[in-house]
């Protein structure tokens, strides 16, 4: 019986990482950048403005934070359940009396004591309490993490559409360069002074920078 009574919350694991105290090179000037926040770390406004978007509009971020509140919620309840539960009691009463001028009496009772309190002798609430802790800690850890992943991948697409729209631009004036060029072998040919070859040539470059147009405004 003693023997089914103890906590089977086991001993926290002891981490001893081989790690050293200081890098080798002293020349650290500068905060760590897991030490800023995104709107510290971004200096686009209008990344700054569609991360924000992306914050408040995400399904997965709004769940996280619902089961953060679930949890804390629990773990308070969890808490309070170390506590005794204090009850009262209010009882009023009035009728006249059984004696020989059947006078009216009035009486009030009022009760106050402990309803329900449980001895924690073998660690079992504080073992709850733990456990609780723990799972808020973990939900909270989650909802970071979601957090960090949705701010990178919205960084990651942004830094990707900004490299396709300058790819776009250069591959529109290249176009347009190329256009221009054709257009003066087109009327060196149609006088005469050179041949078609150059003509043809100048209309592969045309088609091919049509082409990278095309594929940067998929991108």
């Amino acid at each position: 019986a003693l023997a089914a009574c103890q906590s089977m919350r086991g001993p926290e694991p002891v981490a001893k990482p081989d790690i050293p105290n200081q890098f080798a090179s002293q020349n650290t000037a500068g905060s760590s950048v897991a030490e800023q926040g995104y709107k510290d770390y971004f200096s686009d406004p209008r990344l700054l403005k569609v991360i924000e978007m992306s914050l408040d509009n995400n399904r997965d971020l709004r769940t996280a934070a619902l089961n953060i509140q679930k949890a804390q919620l629990q773990y308070r309840v969890t808490e309070l359940n170390q506590l005794p539960t204090v009850g009262t009691d209010v009882d009023y009463a009035r009728g006249k009396t059984l004696s020989s001028s059947l006078r009216t009496a009035s009486t009030y009772q009022v009760g106050l004591g402990v309803t329900s309190y449980e001895l924690d002798f073998w660690g079992r609430v504080r073992s709850l309490k733990d456990a609780a802790l723990d799972t808020y800690l973990s939900t909270r850890a989650a909802k970071d993490s979601t957090q960090i992943s949705l701010i990178s991948q919205v960084a990651e697409a942004w830094v990707s559409y900004s490299y396709a729209n300058a790819n776009l631009k250069l591959a529109q004036q290249t176009l347009k360069a190329q256009q221009e060029s054709y257009n003066l072998n087109k009327k060196r040919f149609d006088v005469g002074i050179d041949s078609e070859v150059p003509l043809r040539q100048s209309q592969i470059s045309v088609e091919t920078a049509r082409s990278d147009v095309g594929n940067y405004q998929t991108q």
